[in-house]
């Protein structure tokens, strides 16, 4: 016997528009992949900041996410060059842990939030939208392995 499902909810419009920078091919992929089903626009994606193109027009709702992999303090010249060329972006780290000097840095460049890994879709989607409304979103650090 058919059941009678109810339709999907309505599609909002677009959340708004997202850039990332870093990570490796999957970890880009899947962060775009989950941001488009949450109707962000992904303008770009790029694995290294040098290779991120200057802002063409101011955005200050365009949400910046840089994704901090295992390279030590490296994040902070990539954070720079990211504040560079796209000076109107609001900025968010994902990073795979983290300490009270990582999150002083990021505070003190202007980073809006850090996002520690692993975490829910759920909490990658309302920090990416709080980001890019202006908030802080910054988490309780990850748990130390």
């Amino acid at each position: 016997m058919p059941t009678e499902q109810s339709p999907p909810p309505p599609a909002p419009a677009s959340a708004g528009t997202t850039l990332i920078v870093g990570g490796n091919d999957e970890t880009r992929l899947l962060l775009r992949g989950l941001l488009r089903l949450y109707h962000y626009r992904v303008e770009g994606e790029v694995p290294r900041a040098e290779l991120l193109r200057p802002a063409e027009s101011p955005d200050r709702e365009r949400v910046l996410i840089l994704v901090v992999d295992g390279r030590g303090e490296e994040w902070s010249k990539d954070l720079s060059i990211v504040r560079e060329r796209q000076p109107d972006a609001q900025l968010l780290l994902i990073a795979q842990g983290g300490s009270a000097s990582l999150e002083a840095t990021a505070r003190s460049a202007g980073v809006r939030g850090i996002l520690y890994r692993p975490f829910g879709i759920r909490d990658l989607i309302t920090t990416v939208e709080a980001v890019g409304r202006g908030e802080e979103r910054f988490g309780p650090l990850a748990p130390q392995r």
